[in-house]
């Protein structure tokens, strides 16, 4: 029975990695940010693994994700932007996961999402002022302030930025904020009749 359980939980979690693998490909920019600043809500499954499951769960899909995304698409970013999304993606799910088993109803779901935004925008935030933008631009053979003037030119926050601390408060803390409502959003949204019927399916 128990090897039967650990089975089901292997299956759950290697389909929803999946599905996120195949949603990350749909990246898309948000015009008041640089370009290399992509959304994609491949984060959502990971999410409702981690309200299913746990959050040693939401962590399984999230690499699971990564794999599947990069076998489908291979990697532009030499895997930095991988490993960033990645990063991004269990600093979101671990808070909610736990915070959820505590409070396991809808009131959790949303306490839970912006704890895990609020975490996501604060590792984001200093990962990528010490590793990821330094890493990326070594990838690229490009310079850090090359980035730094991408954004100074996007318009409406570009005027603000002059350095990467500029470019870390005024791109990528907005940026996150949004990024982990908004999957905040359609995971409320999905809550009702996704994530009950797949509970069931766990308690059996």
């Amino acid at each position: 029975m128990e090897r039967r359980t650990n089975l089901d939980y292997l299956i759950k979690v290697a389909i929803l990695g999946a599905i996120a693998g195949a949603i990350m490909i749909m990246k898309f920019n948000i015009p008041i940010f640089p370009f290399f600043l992509t959304i994609d809500f491949s984060d959502v499954p990971a999410v409702v693994g981690a309200i299913i499951m746990g959050p040693i769960a939401g962590i399984l899909i999230q690499a699971v994700k990564i794999v599947a995304n990069l076998l489908i698409g291979g990697s532009l970013t030499f895997g930095v932007g991988e490993l960033a999304n990645f990063i991004s993606g269990i600093s979101f799910v671990i808070p909610l996961g736990l915070f959820y088993k505590k409070m396991p109803e809808l009131k959790g779901v949303i306490i839970g999402c912006i704890l895990g935004a609020i975490s996501m925008t604060v590792v984001m935030s200093i990962s990528n002022y010490f590793f990821f933008i330094p890493l990326f631009a070594k990838a690229m053979s490009a310079q850090v302030q090359d980035f730094v003037n991408v954004a100074s030119e996007v318009p409406f926050l570009g005027s603000r930025i002059n350095d990467l601390k500029d470019l870390i408060l005024f791109n990528f803390v907005p940026f996150n904020m949004i990024k982990g409502l908004s999957i905040m959003a359609i995971t409320l949204l999905s809550y009702k009749f996704i994530i009950p019927p797949l509970q069931r399916m766990q308690r059996r």
